[in-house]
């Protein structure tokens, strides 16, 4: 075993301040499955703080969201990308350690285990410094035992992947076969077409290249063409605007890393796996579970109130929320389907 500052070294690279943010690929974020996607056009615009490079090859992580798996080795689909303090830059050294195996030792049970321990009180909103990130026990074996671990477990993900579209085949040959002994024949599938879709912060607006031969719109130089949603509905199958309800907004105040303050939907995927019979670790722990507890929901929402149901039905001795707007109805209107 070896601390993990043995095989990297941080970096630290500033972008010119200078450069235009609006053109910089600017990190959005890093999945929990360890996927990295740029922010869109209109956060770029508005970003204020230091950026720093991050090559192809590098190992970056997330200071808040490292115990869950939000780290990534950059693709080398992204030459560069710029991060912000938040998400520290390492090198990796390639002579110790191939950058494949340093992602999915990281992203193993066992490791994921060690770094939920890092933390006081089990909190996800605790952030994990490059200090305690660096001082991480992992076994090194040798260069060449690592590149064939991950050459073993591309090839069992392929497998698992012909595996699971032989699995589709089968299934729609038995539901073809299932039809043709029944005299039946089944229906055509329709043809897709394009589907429009946009960022909620961009409604009004969006780029010319990309829609101005779909939408048929009227284009003044300079300018963003801007249409009624009853336009595209005309010239489209559907409409579908992307809100990004996964992408939750850390609160920036005193006391947001404490034990106990955990985002919504890790507290409603929790109790929704658990109800579906999955085994939760930090539902069992309690860290996920409401039950005898004095609960604080902070906002509003269909949201906010599925987090007050649920609250309630695992048993919460109290439940408050904290929301903007005029106090709720005591009795819901019988023009009203939606809770109050």
């Amino acid at each position: 075993m070896q601390p993990l500052g043995s095989l990297v070294q941080r970096v630290s690279q500033e972008v010119d301040g200078k450069l235009s943010k609006a053109e910089l690929p600017i990190i959005g974020k890093i999945t929990f499955g360890g996927e990295l996607s740029l922010s869109d056009e209109d956060d770029r615009e508005g970003y204020k703080g230091r950026l720093f490079w991050a090559k192809s090859g590098q190992l970056v992580y997330s200071k808040i969201r490292v115990k869950q798996g939000s780290f990534c080795v950059v693709p080398d689909s992204l030459p560069l990308v710029a991060v912000s303090a938040e998400y520290p830059v390492f090198e990796i050294n390639a002579e110790k350690a191939a950058p494949a195996f340093i992602g999915l030792l990281l992203r193993c049970d066992y490791m994921q285990s060690v770094m939920a321990g890092l933390s006081h009180g089990g909190s996800t909103k605790t952030r994990i410094n490059p200090a305690q990130f660096e001082a991480l026990s992992i076994p090194v074996p040798p260069l060449a035992t690592q590149q064939a671990i991950v050459a073993q477990w591309q090839g069992l993900q392929s497998q698992a992947e012909q595996a699971a579209l032989a699995a589709t085949q089968h299934e729609e040959k038995g539901r073809q076969d299932f039809l043709q002994a029944l005299g039946l024949q089944a229906a055509a599938t329709a043809k897709n077409r394009k589907c429009f879709a946009l960022n909620w912060s961009s409604i009004g607006r969006w780029g010319i290249e990309t829609n101005q031969s779909d939408a048929k719109l009227d284009v003044s130089a300079g300018h963003y063409p801007v249409a009624t949603l009853a336009d595209l509905r005309n010239s489209h199958d559907a409409v579908l605007i992307a809100t990004g309800v996964y992408a939750a907004r850390d609160l920036a105040v005193p006391g947001a890393g404490s034990a106990g303050v955990v985002p919504a939907l890790d507290y409603l995927i929790a109790s929704n796996r658990q109800g579906f019979g999955d085994a939760v670790p930090d539902f069992d722990s309690g860290l996920l579970n409401a039950a005898g507890k004095d609960v604080v929901v902070i906002g509003g929402g269909d949201t906010g109130n599925d987090c007050m149901g649920t609250a309630v039905r695992q048993g919460a001795r109290t439940v408050r929320q904290l929301e903007y707007g005029p106090c709720a109805p005591e009795v819901r209107a019988a023009s009203n389907a939606w809770p109050e």
